[in-house]
């Protein structure tokens, strides 16, 4: 055999050995495999570290005259955040004449006095009642606000 006949059959044989390593190797892999990705949807709900419920959104105080005292109605707050809270209250009046800032009362002190602090998952019962100012002028129904705030508590 000369040389370069050796030479062609060296070639073919490492060429047959290529052949059969890819063979192999294709023989490893999945049949059809393509590239391919899952995704996962992710979620979360954040809570507010800060948060309190109120079990009512309306307080209607009835028929009153000049110098009356309303009856006590109690409202739930709840801290429905994740924090220690401190709780304060604000009252607005929507009149010409104050009738709910200087006659509205919780826990029968006046409003701005109102303080508690609550624990997380903590409630407390605030007793409202409205004593109408003797002399006072504005006749029919009167609107305000009251507004319980929750700070976080150190």
């Amino acid at each position: 055999m000369e040389r370069g006949e050796s030479m062609k059959n060296i070639v073919r044989l490492i060429a047959i050995g290529v052949i059969i390593v890819l063979c192999l190797a294709s023989a490893m892999l999945p049949i059809g495999r393509a590239d391919t990705s899952q995704s996962v949807s992710l979620t979360a709900n954040i809570l507010p570290e800060v948060a309190i419920e109120v079990n009512k959104t309306i307080i209607d105080f009835g028929d009153l005259y000049p110098g009356a005292v309303s009856d006590s109605i109690s409202l739930l707050i709840n801290n429905s955040g994740y924090k220690k809270i401190w709780v304060t209250a604000d009252v607005t009046d929507d009149g010409a004449v104050p009738l709910y800032v200087p006659g509205v009362k919780i826990d029968g002190n006046p409003w701005d006095a109102y303080n508690v602090t609550l624990l997380r998952d903590d409630s407390t019962t605030a007793v409202v009642s409205l004593d109408v100012p003797a002399g006072y002028s504005d006749m029919g129904i009167q609107n305000g606000t009251l507004i319980f705030w929750a700070t976080a508590a150190e």
